[in-house]
């Protein structure tokens, strides 16, 4: 160790310069927040968040079979077979009164079937936004580099005995389009914050939707184009809530964005289709493709098999196996049908969400 009074360099035998270790600091109160201190930080948060998601699995998997609706919904129906069966035995008095109880049961078990529906789509978008809120921790560290180097440029055009106006155009463009990134960003959270996003229920125009949806997302899309051409200007999705739609919708996204990272060619399209009654819309990209006979278990929670590299995990985009659980969660209980289908030719990965009109 080679002490120069100023900092301490770690050397190693063969004289290369090397990472510092843990040290205590002065005070014995706390670790000196080097990198070996960032590396074990890394260490003990991963453990923990690991832990974390395979209690949280168990948990959901015990949580399956214990459902108190379906249960009862399940009971009421086996009511209603019975009096079906053997009502003609009973008084007519007392066959219109348990009909009338059943009735009543029904209707309450249906009423709390829509509340928890309800509820479970607004879970899941604030866990959405929650996953945002996380991915858009390395953004804020990103832009914040950015204003620190323009605060630089406006203290050299400072020291300037005469500035040139160029310089001072430029350096106010480059503001300017700073302040339009930020503004995007903060937006994706506005949303949320809408009691008529919240509550009214639409029958929104899908293309309309992935435009906002897609605009918002901006610096959380990392630069992957996103072509909602294909979508047909006339095509209406099911009647829900804008905070609804949006979080479904970013969280497919996010996830194609995820998948095309650390492609060659990285690009989304967005399409729709109609057949007879049947819509849907397609969702493809060109990243890493899925294995179609297992697809299926990436809709479950916690699942994830992409694998990015050392350089991407580090933007802190998704990560929780969490995001097609919500869009499957939330497509379902607006009466939707998700699933991977073969791609078309040029992608590599096609996710499609398609519905029945009414007759």
């Amino acid at each position: 160790m080679i002490d120069t009074g100023a900092e301490r360099r770690w050397v190693s035998s063969s004289g290369d310069r090397r990472a510092r270790p843990l040290e205590i600091a002065i005070t014995r109160d706390r670790l000196i927040e080097n990198e070996a201190f960032e590396s074990l930080s890394n260490v003990v948060r991963a453990s923990l968040d690991f832990y974390a998601m395979r209690e949280a699995a168990r948990e959901l998997k015990r949580a399956e079979g214990s459902r108190t609706v379906d249960r009862a919904d399940l009971a009421i129906h086996r009511v209603s077979e019975i009096l079906s069966k053997h009502g003609t035995s009973l008084p007519k008095d007392a066959l219109d009164q348990v009909r009338r109880a059943v009735s009543e049961a029904t209707s309450a078990v249906q009423q709390e079937t829509e509340i928890q529906r309800k509820q479970a789509n607004m879970l899941g978008a604030l866990a959405t936004m929650g996953m945002a809120a996380a991915a858009l921790e390395h953004e804020a560290g990103r832009q914040l580099r950015r204003l620190e180097s323009y605060t630089a440029s406006l203290q050299k055009l400072g020291q300037s005995i005469a500035p040139s106006r160029q310089s001072i155009q430029k350096l106010a463009a480059e503001l300017e389009e700073w302040v339009g990134e930020f503004r995007t960003t903060t937006a994706l959270f506005t949303t949320l914050l809408e009691p008529e996003s919240r509550e009214q229920r639409l029958r929104l125009r899908a293309q309309s939707v992935l435009e906002q949806v897609t605009l918002k997302l901006g610096a959380l899309l990392r630069g992957v184009p996103v072509d909602i051409g294909g979508v047909s200007p006339e095509l209406r999705l099911p009647a829900a809530t804008v905070v609804e739609w949006t979080a479904l919708f970013q969280n497919v996204l996010v996830n194609a964005v995820n998948a095309s990272l650390d492609a060659k060619r990285r690009q989304i399209s967005v399409s729709s289709a109609s057949h007879g009654l049947r819509r849907s819309i397609l969702v493809q990209d060109t990243g890493a493709g899925v294995d179609l006979t297992r697809a299926d278990e990436l809709f479950q929670p916690f699942v994830r098999r992409l694998k990015l590299s050392p350089a991407r995990q580090g933007l802190g985009i998704g990560g929780t196996g969490m995001g097609l659980t919500i869009v499957r969660m939330i497509a379902t209980n607006l009466g939707c049908h998700t699933s991977f289908v073969e791609p078309k030719k040029g992608f590599s990965t096609a996710f499609r969400l398609s519905w029945s009109e009414k007759a």
